[in-house]
C-alpha cells in the first residue's frame, strides 16, 4: 500500500473485442475519472519488469471496449 491508501495490483485487461483475460500480473490499467467522449476515456496505468515498477504514461484516450479495472473511493 502506497501513501495514498492505493495496493492495486496488475490486474491485466480485456482487449476491445472481449475474450479471456491479457497480462495478468504483468499491466494494470484503470479508467481515470476524465472522459474523452462518449466512447473514448483516459487510462492510468503500470506494469511490472525485472522486479520494477514502471508507470505508463498515455496521454491518448482508448475506446471504452476495451477491459480496464476500477478503483472505488468513498467520499
Amino acid at each position: 500500500m502506497d501513501t495514498y491508501g492505493f495496493s492495486g495490483l496488475p490486474g491485466g485487461m480485456i482487449d476491445q473485442n472481449g475474450g479471456a483475460p491479457l497480462y495478468v500480473g504483468i499491466v494494470g490499467y484503470w479508467w481515470a475519472t476524465t472522459e474523452f467522449d462518449v466512447s473514448s476515456a483516459y487510462r492510468e496505468g503500470m506494469y511490472s519488469a525485472n522486479s520494477n515498477l514502471n508507470s505508463l504514461v498515455n496521454e491518448s484516450p482508448v475506446t471504452k471496449s476495451y477491459g480496464f479495472s476500477v478503483r472505488c473511493i468513498a467520499n
